[in-house]
């Protein structure tokens, strides 16, 4: 029995995502997981058709087709993040496959039917972000257990890693998930330095199922080039590619966030990613920012970088559930945050275009929700995320700033911290 009678249900169904039907994913840690933002696991380095259509997949499927609002969906569902939920990113771009899928459901949620969207990882990565964590890169993972600093996320050991690859390299090797696959998501670690993200590329212009795919990158832009492979060779064989290129301050501040970023290199790979894109419709190119305390400080530099290369912004709040992160915007106080916000606005009050547009929408959305300061044990988390400031500048020093020197760019918060950092 199939459940395609639910389908004119859909549209006022708060649940129903069409992730469990079209998408696979493995974490750097692989994790098979729904997706990258859900909070479940169907366990560490399983294949696929050992978790497809497994008990925990068929019970997810039929709770969404119920209408039940998933726990495992609560990060995608607050909307505390982006205000672009991934639940509306797969409904608006494969929507159109929700009446095929459900034809191929049965009522204990079976799927007659294999993914067409791929999302695997690994934690190789060239950069020590001080907003990241050894889950996503191999740097800080091998910085911590230099320095002794606790893991807050399982690494896999050489033979679990050794395991991850293979399925991994097994399933982006089979020929009959390629043929149907719409879209591979490439992100990490640092997705050009994996090798198996260049094989896959390769293979699929190969076959000649390039012209079906769309390519999405998360990519820290270091380099655009593999030996003597160019990205751009293989993009002229793709249906549509996609580019987040991350950056979450420019110059100096830049290089203080992303340890290992060469923001002039940056800046010149960014320009012929760009370049690229006025010469091929089938590209687009975002500026991804992951917006932290540091970052709001540089807002008019961001924003004049948008404008110079005529880019779209995509902002991402610097996540974080608590003040023990202060690189969050929402660990210092929402007055303070607004005022910097306030200013740039005034200043750019005449201003009418889409990247503006962007900015003041983003600005809106992180306003609208409580910041830390409203927690219990806000002070308490405050101090221990100034101890995490003197780590990230001790072991991931930059050579001409630190956290505090940043804030002296606006002394309410630099005062703020200060207090903080000498309060017995």
């Amino acid at each position: 029995m199939q459940v395609e009678d639910v389908g004119h249900k859909l549209d006022s169904n708060p649940s129903f995502c069409l992730v469990p039907w079209i998408h696979s994913h493995i974490s750097p840690q692989g994790v098979r997981q729904l997706c990258c933002i859900a909070e479940n696991s169907f366990g560490v380095n399983k294949k696929l058709d050992e978790f497809w259509n497994e008990e925990d997949m068929k019970d997810i499927r039929r709770r969404m087709l119920a209408g039940e609002i998933l726990p495992e969906c609560n990060r995608c569902g607050d909307g505390t993040i982006n205000p672009n939920t991934y639940r509306n990113y797969f409904q608006e771009k494969y929507g159109d496959l929700t009446d095929d899928v459900l034809s191929k459901t049965d009522s204990d949620g079976t799927y007659h039917g294999k993914p067409v969207t791929f999302d695997y990882r690994t934690n190789t990565c060239n950069f020590k972000c001080k907003i990241c964590n050894e889950e996503f890169s191999s740097q800080i993972h091998a910085e911590k257990v230099k320095t002794g600093k606790e893991l807050k996320f399982k690494v896999l050991n050489p033979s679990e890693r050794e395991e991850s690859l293979k399925i991994m390299n097994d399933e982006l090797g089979d020929e009959d998930l390629l043929k149907d696959t719409l879209e591979f998501y490439w992100a990490g670690g640092e997705p050009m330095y994996w090798k198996t993200h260049w094989e896959t590329l390769k293979k699929l212009v190969d076959l000649g199922y390039s012209k079906n795919v769309t390519l999405r990158y998360s990519t820290n832009l270091s380099i655009v080039d593999y030996k003597d492979e160019s990205l751009f060779g293989y993009f002229d064989h793709f249906k549509k590619v996609e580019l987040y290129c991350s950056l979450d301050g420019t110059g100096n501040i830049g290089e203080w966030i992303r340890s290992n970023l060469d923001y002039t290199k940056w800046r010149e790979n960014f320009k012929r990613v760009v370049n690229y894109k006025e010469a091929n419709k089938h590209v687009e190119v975002q500026l991804a920012v992951a917006v932290t305390t540091l970052s709001i400080l540089d807002i008019e530099n961001l924003y004049e970088l948008a404008r110079e290369f005529n880019v779209q912004v995509n902002f991402q709040t610097c996540y974080s559930n608590e003040a023990t992160n202060l690189l969050s915007p929402k660990s210092f106080p929402k007055s303070m945050i607004k005022s910097i916000m306030d200013r740039f606005l005034e200043r750019h009050a005449k201003d009418s275009n889409y990247i503006m547009d962007s900015f003041r929408a983003y600005f809106n959305f992180l306003l609208g929700q409580d910041f830390f300061e409203v927690q219990e044990a806000y002070d308490d988390d405050f101090r221990k995320g100034i101890e995490e400031m003197i780590y990230l500048d001790t072991h991931r020093a930059h050579s001409e700033l630190t956290f505090e020197k940043i804030l002296e760019l606006d002394h309410s918060l630099l005062d703020f911290y200060m207090q903080r950092k000498f309060r017995d």
